[in-house]
């Protein structure tokens, strides 16, 4: 692993799907809320981009980005277009 594993979490996770219980809230986020609609909308840039400023925190295939460059992360982009997926139902 690159990072630390994860791998007791996401049993727990599945345990509780397998069961049919509701995850509790930011269980694949760190803990952070999830944001709403309008607070993506808002955070969007001048191009319509979701952009994340780098911290020193762990990336998929160590980027060299110095602190606070501003990058793209897909990470951030796949979760912000789950949250309006579920808007659409």
């Amino acid at each position: 692993w690159k990072t630390d594993s994860r791998v007791k979490e996401l049993r727990k996770v599945f345990a509780l799907i397998k069961a049919g219980k509701k995850l509790p809230g930011g269980i694949f986020s760190g803990g952070t809320a999830t944001p709403s609609v309008e607070e993506l909308v808002e955070s969007l840039d001048e191009e319509g981009r979701w952009v994340s400023g780098f911290a020193g925190e762990a990336l998929s295939g160590q980027p060299k980005f110095r602190q606070g460059e501003r990058y793209l992360h897909s990470g951030v982009f796949a979760r912000n277009l789950i949250v309006l997926g579920k808007e659409l139902k």
